[in-house]
Order: C-alpha cells, then sequence, then structure tokens
C-alpha cells in the first residue's frame, strides 16, 4: 500500500514501485527532484548531516527483494485517495481550504485554486480539458485524483408560469428532482429575474409522509454533497445562463428526502454553495426545510451561517399532524416546539411554517385557532400551500373558497400568513412524482420488452413451419 511523504523524513515515505535496479540508494536532492517536493531543510544536529538515504529494503513492506537493492522511484509525489469508504471523491465536494491543501502538496503556487475554483463555479466546467489556463501536468493530476461528476438530464417539463422540473439521473442510475420556480413576473409582462430552485437531498424518503410521492417506494440513499451542488449547477446550464450569468437567486431544501436526515452532506454542500468562491448564494436566501427531527434543529441552530428554517407542519395538533406525518409520534409539537424556540434564540430568524391544504383532513376552520396560536408563540409565518395531487393517492386540495376561508380565519386569529400562488401544478410539480411516474414507465417498458420478445419469436417459429411444410 502507498504512503504519502509529508515530513521531513521524506526519503523513509516515499513510494515504491514494482521494479528494481541494482544500484546504491539515490541521494536525498535526486528523490525530490523525482518526486517534485520542496527540498527539505537539513538537520542542525551532527549525528544528521549526513545525506538520507532511501531506507533497505529489509525496512520496507517489500522484503522479497534481493538485499543492497533499492527500488525503482516510477510515481510522483501521493495524491489525496481518489476513493474514500468506496466512493469516489469529487473535486465539487471540496472546500476551498481542502483544495489549497492538496495543491501545496503537489508544490502549485496559491493562486491556482482560485483558477479552478472559477472553472467549476463560474464558468460551469463539464471536463478537465476546459480548464485551458492550467498546465497539462496539473490538469492531468487533478483527473487522477479527483472525479468532475455532473448529472444527465432525464427530462425537463414547462409550466405556462415558467416553472421547470428537472429529473435528473446520478452516476449509479437513480432519479432526483430540482425544481425552478420564478417569482410573479416583472411590469410589463417581462419574464422574472429572480428564480428559487427547489434541491433534493435524498433519493427516497423513509420518513413516511401519507400525502407525499417522494417516499412512496421507499428510501434509497443519501445523496452526496456534489450531488446536491450539481442541481444548481446543472440546471444554471440547461437553462442557458449567458457569459456565466446566475440563474439561481434562492435555494429551498424541500425536495425529495428529508433534509436534516442527510445532515453532514447537506452542510457541507450548502457551505460551498454559499461561499464567494462556490455558489455565491446567500445565507439568508437559502432555507432548509424538515418534517421536524428535533436534534438536527438544535444542530442547526447552533451553525455558524445564518440559513433559514422552514418547518413542514400541515398540522397544529398532534392528533392532525399524527395522522399524516409519522414523524409527529417520534417527535411531538412540544418537543418540536420547544426545538424551534432554541433555533430562534440562537439565530434570531424568523421560522416558516409550512401547511400543506388537504380536503377533508387539515382544512377545517377548527385547525385555524390552534395554528394561529402556535404561529404566535414562535413569531412564526404561516404559509398554506393547496396540495398538489399525487398519482395513486386519495388526497385533494381544498377548492380556492374553502382556501380563502382558512386564509381569513388565520388572519382574523392575529396570524401572519400569506396563500401561496400555486405554481406548476401542470408539470407533476408534488415532491418525487415525476421521479416516481417516470420510474413506474421504465418498469413497464421493462416489463413488456419480454412478452414482445417472445411474440417475435413465436412469429419467427411460424413462419419457419410454413417455409418446411411448403418444401
Amino acid at each position: 500500500m502507498f504512503h504519502q511523504a509529508v515530513n521531513n523524513e521524506a526519503a523513509r515515505r516515499i513510494f515504491y514501485g514494482l521494479r528494481w535496479r541494482s544500484a546504491a540508494a539515490a541521494p536525498l536532492s535526486t528523490l525530490q527532484r523525482r518526486l517534485e517536493i520542496p527540498r527539505l531543510r537539513k538537520s542542525r544536529t551532527a549525528s544528521k548531516r549526513r545525506r538520507a538515504r532511501v531506507p533497505s529494503c529489509r525496512r520496507t513492506p517489500y522484503r522479497n527483494a534481493p538485499r543492497g537493492i533499492t527500488p525503482r522511484i516510477t510515481v510522483a509525489l501521493a495524491s489525496k485517495a481518489r476513493y474514500i469508504g468506496g466512493v469516489e471523491v469529487d473535486i465539487r465536494s471540496q472546500t476551498r481550504e481542502e483544495l489549497q491543501s492538496q495543491l501545496a502538496l503537489w508544490g502549485q503556487p496559491a493562486y491556482r485554486a482560485g483558477q479552478i475554483l472559477e472553472w467549476l463555479y463560474e464558468r460551469r466546467a463539464a471536463a478537465w480539458d476546459e480548464m485551458t489556463n492550467l498546465p497539462k501536468a496539473l490538469r492531468e493530476q487533478l483527473r487522477q485524483t479527483y472525479a468532475l461528476g455532473s448529472l444527465e438530464l432525464v427530462r425537463r417539463q414547462g409550466a405556462p408560469d415558467t416553472t421547470r422540473k428537472f429529473l435528473w439521473r446520478l452516476a449509479d442510475g437513480a432519479l432526483v428532482e430540482s425544481v425552478l420556480v420564478p417569482a410573479s413576473p416583472s411590469l410589463y409582462g417581462e419574464p422574472s429575474d429572480r428564480h428559487t430552485l427547489c434541491v433534493s437531498t435524498q433519493v427516497g424518503c423513509a420518513y413516511g409522509c401519507k400525502f407525499c410521492a417522494s417516499g412512496l417506494d421507499g428510501w434509497k440513499r443519501n445523496l452526496r454533497a456534489e450531488e446536491i451542488v450539481n442541481q444548481t449547477l446543472a440546471v444554471e446550464r440547461a437553462e442557458g445562463g449567458k457569459d456565466g450569468a446566475r440563474i439561481v437567486n434562492n435555494l429551498v431544501i424541500m425536495g425529495m428526502g428529508e433534509p436534516l436526515a442527510n445532515y453532514d452532506n447537506l452542510l457541507k454542500a450548502l457551505r460551498i454553495l454559499n461561499a464567494p468562491w462556490g455558489g455565491k448564494v446567500g445565507a439568508r436566501k437559502i432555507t432548509i426545510s424538515t418534517s421536524g427531527l428535533v436534534p438536527q434543529i438544535r444542530r442547526l441552530a447552533d451553525e455558524a451561517p445564518q440559513f433559514r428554517l422552514a418547518i413542514s407542519l400541515h398540522g397544529a395538533t398532534d392528533r392532525t399532524r399524527s395522522k399524516i406525518m409519522p414523524v409527529n409520534k417520534k417527535y411531538p409539537l412540544r418537543e418540536l416546539t420547544a426545538a424551534c424556540e432554541y433555533y430562534q434564540e440562537k439565530k434570531g430568524r424568523m421560522i416558516t411554517l409550512e401547511y400543506i391544504l388537504i380536503a377533508g383532513v387539515n382544512d377545517g376552520l377548527d385547525e385555524t385557532a390552534p395554528l394561529a396560536k402556535l404561529a404566535h408563540r414562535l413569531g412564526a409565518k404561516v404559509n398554506l400551500i393547496p396540495y398538489n395531487k399525487v398519482e395513486g393517492l386519495p388526497w385533494a386540495r381544498p377548492d380556492e373558497a374553502a382556501q380563502r376561508a382558512f386564509l381569513a380565519a388565520l388572519v382574523r386569529h392575529g396570524a401572519s400568513a400569506t396563500l401561496r400562488r400555486e405554481k406548476g401544478d401542470e408539470i407533476d410539480a408534488a415532491c418525487g412524482q415525476l421521479r416516481l411516474k417516470t420510474e413506474r414507465e421504465m418498469a413497464g417498458h421493462a416489463m413488456a420488452m419480454p412478452q414482445r420478445e417472445r411474440s417475435m419469436e413465436a412469429g419467427r417459429d411460424g413462419l419457419k413451419e410454413e417455409i418446411q411444410s411448403g418444401d
């Protein structure tokens, strides 16, 4: 196994190839030139003034080499492991500090990190060879050390209000969704110049909300940091931002999956998207939504970035909420409320309570008083969202009159509330709906293929019999 030269005894930690030469050990200066590492400072002690020698093969793992013969150096200074935990390391999962550390080990000047990051996040490079102001040797080192992954666009749907839904295929074939939502149109009917991107954090979902399409086929896996970051970059490439112009102004982390169940990958991705060298999206323009994971809410409160928090509430009493959200049985409203109060105490930021209106489930006017009381206690704003119909589920949205009546009752109780102007209803915009529809279509085609093949085989056999009988 190869090890990395990291200290003043570099000659003892160089990489040994599998080819051998019968020659005296090379002096340290020769090894430095071959390894392209900085000249080491000589020790001041008399006992260490002798030139360092490559250790004999008796001190190395290569014990079968002939005595007195040293390994021939055939590789350059070690790169960071290309795989961590069996997963290929993608360069878009690296922070600026991590990248600078690797470049320093390669003896590269500090400004190279800025050049690479510009290619990744401003020019949105999809291949190493696009980075034309980097030396070819450095590009090859990057290629050998990091993956430069991208998402494959499977489907794109558009609504009349210019909402766009994207279905992406990941490297392992899994499908995830992103939704680009425009703000209200500008004056004089011009398209809006502000857009919010709804981002996914998991393939599927394990929390089983009864009204949601994301978890109908269960949970598959968490998205890695670069897969979250790449949704933003892929949308901007797909929508054709001119000359690197930004399209995504706000991020809402409320796509497929429970964001806080993928806490570490999510926070690393958001730091990259928030960084001035990365996505350049302000922390206060990033909203993390959760179904109510109490420990993670408290942990998020202790983080430095000022990300916004939204609670997927959908029920103002434990009785109503437990009917449609199993997570409420583990973290009931009392515990969730306490965690939200801790978040506000630490952050001083307003929390948003997301409330999907489902006909006959949580849209009764008797729900408005406890909802207004909770919002007042938390100093929160209530965002009412008419339900998006999901194929195969029995739920429906209330009619517009019922929606307006619910909003009016909330306001009378003193709550700050808005009724979301529905967007994307024509394009399977509910979380996980397009993915589920596509996977079922693909499964149907896969099942139909053997039947078609059997029919064709039967046809060929019949034709063969006719030919033989004709003979």
